[in-house]
């Protein structure tokens, strides 16, 4: 039987099932209760998610937020949060970086919305490098083993190189350029 680790909607704690090892352990964030809690999309006719609303939603707020119109952005990440019955921008805290935050700003706000929303879709990493708090929020973190509660303290190096990736060297051997320009070409600290 598969095991399942459930993230609970109205406060954001992860809620888990006990599994006998790490292998066994799945999302249940997309498992469909007439399907016995299989994932969604394994050969069962549900359509698997491929954009959600709450992210298009989220997007837009956070276009508002960087065009300096606070009020729609925070109009647009309520309309998130009241589909599950949540306060509204402003009202509730949480934690960032293990610190408790009180009276968090609307950009912060949209950040943990959209973590705690869009949690486990493939999206963290790209709003993370995209927002350039990568460093900031994950060059230390906590991991568990999957067979303790003992959470290790993990520390990793991340440098200004990695928010981008290397291009490709056939992508840069088809360009019409000198060497010199090819090789100044390459992204910051993937230079050959």
């Amino acid at each position: 039987s598969k095991s399942a680790i459930l993230i609970d909607a109205k406060n954001g704690n992860i809620l888990y099932q006990k599994a006998t090892a790490i292998q066994n352990v799945t999302c249940g964030k997309f498992c469909h209760e007439d399907l016995g809690y299989d994932m969604v999309g394994d050969e069962d006719g549900v359509n698997i998610p491929v954009m959600r609303y709450a992210d298009v939603l989220l997007m837009y707020a956070e276009a508002c937020l960087g065009a300096g119109d606070e009020p729609k952005a925070k109009e647009y990440i309520n309309k998130v949060r009241a589909r599950v019955g949540l306060g509204e921008v402003g009202t509730y805290t949480f934690k960032l970086n293990g610190e408790e935050v009180t009276a968090p700003t609307t950009e912060q706000c949209l950040r943990h919305e959209r973590r705690m929303e869009l949690a486990m879709e493939g999206h963290r990493w790209f709003d993370l490098v995209r927002t350039q708090t990568w460093t900031e929020r994950a060059s230390v973190f906590h991991i568990s083993d999957g067979h303790t509660r003992d959470p290790k303290e993990i520390h990793r190096d991340i440098k200004p190189m990695h928010y981008l990736r290397p291009i490709p060297q056939g992508q840069i051997d088809g360009l019409e350029m000198t060497d010199v320009e090819k090789a100044a070409y390459q992204n910051p600290g993937y230079e050959s």
